[in-house]
């Protein structure tokens, strides 16, 4: 995209004069940073993945048997059942009885090509909530727990190549899940594995299967990709999530999107689009369509909506299009040939939430969240397929780069947005997937009030800025997928017994908070112990137990009541609730991005 602005003309004087910063913009950056108290500076996140070196434990073990569900293709069970012959069981459900349950080491749930994203994502539903309430009975009972496996093909790439040719990679979401679930139980076992092309037979799948070694000394790899290897066969690769260096100039000249080319913006009411709209303005846009479901901006972003469509010399078209129909949406993009320059870029920013922790999600609450996300990028791949695009930005969440608690579903149709940005710049297209961290002060999280104890809300201008560096090539990811988000890693870890294998690279902030939480305790107890009796010593504890402080995150509950302890604004009810009632939070938005954390 730089080098198609490179020779791009200079700026008018209406460019230029849009150019310089919104007033609700400055104001909103201003806010913010008041509120944080801290600096509003992004680090940004890429997944690596790195060749296993010393793996051992293969997944499949010898003398040890497996349990292997394939969600909703009979057909590919039954070859399964053929290929792995009666040492292990193929089974369409798992067994009721624990004790039975525990005569297995290891549960391969296996997606298929041929069933629906929704309906493979509630099977999956259905097996790991029911592994979860064995785990509670078999470890009573003293009993091993077995290890969970998602098993799908080419959804990840340990290099672009991996998805050259590949189709698109629909079952994604299964790695948005499996990070949402260690979060909520860290004690659950679960891993992903992308075993490789979806072209070979079940044969071929299962000798990549059995070549797979899922431990580095006492840790499990819980994040695995197998590729080809002409000298060596099957190719392992694990993942590390790392830090990217910060890009060296976060500003993007005033001419970037100046010409006569238009932008299309879906969610494009929405709080985000909004912001992205008049950023985009800014930097030279002269035309910006809007795609919206409801038609109307929400109230935290009408100011700068207002801005918007104020601007001399700027076109805006507001058109109501739900991006989940694919006729509207081919419809949409054909009238606006007649009525705007040639479109040159897509922003992805469509998007809804329905919140509920693992334990409560129903199937009926994964469609309304993945729509926007899932069909909604597939819908605008399909009607610019003849575009000559420069840029397709699709607005993902941290939440599919780490998990977030209660928002599985959205998790994993932002984990379909990473893998398809890969999948379009695998075939020749643009793609980029910025996994957001919250946006302060607005949209879904500002309006949700969910506390910062995991992820710190971060000025909206920091994040334009921040785009603005990733689109320029100053910080442009080779994968096209990229964290943009402030992690309060203190926090993240709180709960967690061990950090799971992809976060290594952050393990040293659990081990500072360990030690800080143990001199804290050390402390405490020598000064109120003297001479007090035992139960007198507890209640002074306990009360402090509630109470917030720098960098103690989940380790100090943030409060005795549920909410801050589940990273959820008050309100969020983590138990089953009565007739009628809701267990989890739902926001309908056109533009939600990533702020829901």
């Amino acid at each position: 995209a730089a080098a198609a602005r490179s020779g791009a003309a200079p700026p008018t004087e209406e460019a230029a004069a849009r150019a310089r910063p919104a007033p609700a913009l400055e104001a909103e950056a201003v806010r913010a940073a008041d509120q944080d108290g801290q600096d509003s500076g992004l680090s940004f996140f890429e997944v690596q993945w790195q060749p296993a070196v010393q793996n051992t434990e293969p997944l499949i073990e010898e003398g040890k048997r497996v349990l292997v569900l394939a969600e909703g293709d009979p057909e590919l069970l039954r070859e399964l059942a053929q290929e792995l012959g009666g040492d292990h069981a193929c089974v369409t459900d798992l067994p009721e009885d624990p004790q039975e349950f525990s005569n297995y080491s290891k549960v391969l749930f296996v997606a298929s090509a041929r069933v629906a994203v929704v309906d493979m994502l509630a099977g999956a539903l259905r097996v790991l909530k029911r592994v979860v309430r064995m785990q509670l009975r078999l470890q009573r009972m003293r009993r091993a727990v077995p290890e969970v496996w998602l098993v799908v093909q080419h959804t990840q790439a340990a290099r672009l190549e991996d998805l050259r040719g590949a189709e698109v990679p629909k079952h994604a979401g299964l790695w948005g899940f499996a990070r949402c679930l260690r979060l909520e139980r860290p004690g659950f076992m679960v891993g992903c594995l992308d075993a490789g092309p979806r072209e070979r037979g079940v044969g071929d799948l299962l000798q990549v299967v059995r070549s797979v070694r899922t431990r580095q000394g006492d840790a499990v790899e819980v994040e695995l990709v197998a590729r080809d290897s002409a000298e060596r066969g099957p190719e392992l690769h694990t993942a590390r999530l790392v830090e990217a260096a910060p890009p060296a100039a976060l500003s993007l000249p005033e001419s970037f999107f100046a010409g006569e080319r238009s932008y299309l913006l879906s969610g494009g009411t929405g709080a985000l689009a909004v912001l992205s709209a008049r950023w985009m303005a800014d930097h030279g846009a002269g035309h910006l369509a809007l795609l919206s479901r409801s038609g109307r901006p929400p109230q935290d972003a009408d100011s700068v909506f207002g801005q918007l469509t104020s601007l001399s010399g700027l076109q805006v078209l507001i058109r109501q299009c739900d991006v989940e129909d694919a006729a509207g949406v081919a419809g949409c993009l054909q009238e606006l040939r007649g009525s705007m320059p040639p479109v040159r870029g897509i922003l992805h920013a469509a998007g809804r939430l329905n919140d509920h922790m693992f334990e409560y999600l129903e199937a009926e609450h994964l469609a309304p969240v993945l729509g926007p996300k899932v069909d909604g990028a597939l819908n605008l791949h399909a009607a610019s397929a003849e575009l000559e695009l420069d840029l397709f930005v699709m607005y993902s969440s941290v939440a599919a780069m780490v998990g977030s608690v209660g928002q599985a579903n959205y998790a994993a149709a932002c984990s379909f947005l990473d893998s398809f940005a890969q999948h379009r710049r695998a075939q020749g297209l643009a793609g980029l997937s910025v996994q957001w961290g919250p946006w302060a002060s607005m949209g879904l999280s500002a309006r949700s009030g969910i506390p910062q104890n995991r992820f710190v809300r971060t000025d909206p201008v920091s994040c334009l800025d921040a785009l603005g560096a990733l689109l320029g090539g100053g910080a442009a990811p080779t994968s096209g997928i990229v964290g943009a988000a402030r992690i309060n890693w203190s926090g993240f870890f709180g709960r967690m017994k061990a950090v799971p294998s992809h976060l290594k690279n952050f393990e040293r902030f659990k081990e500072e908070e360990e030690r800080f939480k143990e001199k804290r305790g050390r402390g405490q107890i020598a000064a109120r112990g003297a001479g007090v009796p035992g139960q007198a010593r507890m209640l002074p504890l306990l009360s402090d137990f509630g109470r917030a402080g720098p960098g103690r995150g989940l380790g100090s509950l943030g409060s005795l009541s549920a909410s801050p302890l589940l990273g959820l604004r008050p309100g969020f009810i983590p138990s089953r609730p009565a007739a009628g009632a809701t267990a989890g939070r739902e926001e309908d938005s056109d533009s939600d991005s990533a702020e829901s954390k």
